[in-house]
């Protein structure tokens, strides 16, 4: 069983805040602040092999609800909220924290990662 401490969690999900009465370039700036530092989580996860520490997506409206998966367990993950990027879209059922079956969490991931292969790919060509 793999988890991150509510030490390393809080860490890890420390995110600027955004000020949506800011101008434009300052929300943007925040935004890819934030997606920088997710991004980087997910990427050193994917690298090792591991699910904790990955980022899970879900379609909500026009954008998605974000979670990092924070705990592995024998059948499930547990996956916290993400804030401060875009719209902070909540899954409804999910809530802030949700156990969630771990091959659900794998069959996730693993389409984000072919997605972005199939991007890269087509890229260089």
């Amino acid at each position: 069983m793999k988890s991150i401490s509510w030490t390393q969690m809080d860490a890890l999900l420390d995110f600027e805040p955004t000020d949506y009465k800011a101008d434009w370039t300052e929300i943007d700036r925040v935004y890819e602040s934030n997606w920088s530092k997710l991004e980087a989580i997910d990427h050193a996860a994917r690298d090792r092999g591991e699910l904790v520490g990955r980022i899970i997506k879900k379609g909500m409206a026009d954008g998605y609800a974000l979670y990092l998966i924070t705990k592995e367990n024998k059948a499930t993950v547990r996956i916290n909220h993400i804030t401060g990027l875009g719209d902070d879209y909540m899954d409804s059922y999910w809530g802030k924290q949700a156990n969630i079956s771990k091959a659900f969490a794998v069959q996730l991931t693993g389409a984000e990662d072919r997605w972005a292969a199939a991007i890269a790919a087509r890229a260089n060509q």
